[in-house]
């Protein structure tokens, strides 16, 4: 494919919303010599160009495009972006080029290469200028997410960026994940008239991979041995809204009819968002289901009929809208021994029981993309125990701690999350794996205290 002196600009409507999407279907397609000259890309309601590929594998034809004296101008989301692979064993090959190319005035960022893979694959940019004055997010962004594999090949080669402050490159992935395989540099010019070089190596050595966080260990814990730790209070709800899937637990310490409300709201983007279609299941301690339900609506009363006293578990899957359960009574929280998603995290505050005889209290913590997370860990007294400032990946919380005579009530608190930001959270270490959004409502193991010796 020969694209010449062609306009792309203003696109609108149907997803992707994109001047140029490749977006290949099938591992039998294929992008080969593909070339894009003296082009525009001016004012897309997404990007300029989109590269989601992640359906060609290492079996498909290797990619070659090249993109030579283009313009990616004022559009909404970013100038270009990547979206490599699922499986880095199972990669396309090949390369995609930007020579003599100008990005400028794209609301997050000029260049965005998400899911790349650490060998075989890679995005090269030469003789190119990112214009990142002003722009919501970083100039370049490296976005791994959620994918468990190492960011790698990228290259800059005579690349000047224009920005606001030196910090022009972002990371963003799961905990110990690293950047490899990326060279070059890219020279810097801020309002000041100041130049710097960055030199994406030594980006690399300051984002390297960690592999001791694979020996991160989530907290074991049994539905059946929780209880409720203040019985006879009245906590004030304040809803977690959570992202993807949830597990409240709920205790009721006796037959009756008990009362919940499921509050959601929709998550828009650019596409305009999914409809809101939170299904629900409900299961008593020993797994037996209860109820199923889908709430559509912005806020739907539930009552919950119990013969005996018991400990249910909801299992909450908002996809990619948000939900929260809101109860009035003590003995709830939502479930951390798996990934969490809580959106929005800023100012929320989250409370936990540490058992008496614990000698360890361990987080694994991932911010959104380029929303800095700043978190603090506070102990049944009120002491600071692990702070995490403005951390744009993801790390791991450990908190050494004496056993005590009593259980503790723990704090997490977020102080800062990013304009409307999320962020992930899984518990590890000897602690009830269970986030409750009052300290009157946490739940406890069975047992309150140590053993005396």
């Amino acid at each position: 494919m020969l694209g010449r002196r062609c306009r792309f600009c203003f696109t609108e409507g149907t997803p992707p919303q994109c001047g140029i999407d490749f977006e290949p279907n099938a591992g039998k397609e294929y992008f080969v010599s593909n070339v894009i000259e003296q082009c525009e890309f001016d004012g897309n309601f997404s990007s300029g160009a989109s590269f989601h590929i992640p359906h060609l594998s290492s079996a498909s034809r290797p990619v070659s495009i090249l993109f030579r004296n283009c313009r990616f101008n004022g559009n909404g989301q970013r100038g270009m972006g990547v979206y490599a692979t699922w499986n880095p064993a199972h990669s396309v090959r090949g390369h995609i080029d930007f020579e003599n190319c100008t990005f400028a005035g794209n609301v997050n960022g000029g260049i965005s290469l998400s899911a790349m893979p650490p060998q075989g694959f890679a995005v090269n940019f030469r003789n190119c200028l990112v214009d990142g004055r002003g722009c919501k997010t970083s100039p370049i962004s490296f976005n791994n997410g959620s994918s468990p594999f190492d960011f790698g090949g990228a290259s800059f080669s005579n690349v000047t960026v224009l920005a606001d402050s030196a910090d022009v490159v972002s990371f963003y992935g799961m905990t110990g994940v690293g950047v490899t395989n990326v060279f070059g540099n890219v020279s810097i010019v801020t309002p000041d008239g100041r130049t710097s070089d960055l030199s994406l190596a030594s980006f690399a050595a300051a984002h390297k991979p960690d592999p001791s966080a694979g020996a991160f260990r989530a907290a074991s814990m049994r539905l059946q041995n929780l209880s409720t730790r203040s019985p006879d209070a009245r906590p004030k709800p304040d809803p977690v809204f959570c992202r993807g899937r949830q597990l409240f637990v709920q205790e009721v310490p006796r037959a009756g009819k008990w009362t919940f409300r499921f509050l959601t709201r929709q998550v828009t983007s650019g596409n305009g968002g999914h409809p809101v279609e939170v299904v629900v299941e409900i299961r008593d301690r020993v797994g037996t289901l209860v109820d199923s339900f889908t709430v559509k609506e912005p806020e739907r009363e539930y009552v919950l009929e119990s013969a005996r006293d018991n400990i249910y578990l909801f299992t909450v899957n908002s996809r990619m809208n948000e939900c929260a359960v809101q109860s009035p009574y003590p003995g709830h929280g939502i479930r951390t021994d798996s990934r969490l998603r809580i959106h929005p995290g800023d100012g929320r505050k989250l409370w936990f029981v540490v058992p008496a005889a614990s000698k360890k209290v361990a987080f694994e913590l991932m911010a959104a993309p380029t929303r800095p997370l700043t978190v603090r860990v506070l102990d049944g007294a009120g002491r600071v125990r692990a702070t995490l400032d403005k951390a744009c990946e993801g790390h791991i919380v450990n908190i050494d701690r004496k056993p005590t005579v009593e259980n503790e009530v723990w704090l997490l608190e977020v102080l800062e999350c990013g304009d409307n930001g999320f962020f992930d959270v899984r518990m590890g270490g000897n602690v009830v794996a269970v986030l409750s959004d009052s300290p009157e409502a946490c739940l406890e193991n069975v047992k309150k205290t140590a053993k005396k010796k």
